[in-house]
């Protein structure tokens, strides 16, 4: 599908959102039409552009449509659309991420001396991996399996 593709099947989807509020539909109306509305924004949101000219155009297009909103939708949108993950391969490259061993201790609560404990090892416990994973994802990394010896899937 190309950028133009995209954009018309947003609109589409918008106006038959709106068109569904306006008539005062029943819910699950409106509700259908909203899923279909947030569908076709995370297509147009995900699409790589091909050239910086299609970029330019598609983030015209989004700025024009506020996703500066409170809900997570448009927070996640946004956050999807403004960063470019940053990969994370190694423990040290992980704790280099949070911002070095005293910010790992402060953010876990264990000692430094045991952070650079699991530096010196390239471990981390178990218990952690998943806090971990979701801080780094937050902080916009891309963490590899190969990070907690995962395999990849």
């Amino acid at each position: 599908m190309t950028l133009r593709d995209l954009i018309s099947s947003h609109e589409t989807a918008l106006d038959a959102y709106i068109a569904a509020i306006d008539a005062n539909a029943g819910e699950r109306r409106q509700r259908a039409a909203g899923k279909a509305r947030d569908k076709a924004l995370a297509a147009l949101a995900l699409y790589r552009p091909a050239s910086p000219s299609e970029a330019r155009r598609k983030r015209k297009y989004l700025d024009g449509l506020d996703l500066h909103g409170d809900d997570l939708f448009s927070r996640i949108i946004v956050s999807e659309l403004c960063s470019v993950a940053k990969p994370v391969a190694t423990v040290a490259e992980m704790f280099k991420a949070f911002g070095g061993i005293r910010a790992v201790s402060d953010w876990s609560g264990e000692s430094a001396e045991e952070i650079k404990r699991w530096k010196r090892w390239g471990f981390v416990p178990q218990s952690l991996h998943h806090r971990m994973e979701q801080e780094l994802i937050s902080r916009g990394y891309a963490l590899s399996p190969k990070v907690f010896d995962l395999p990849a899937g």
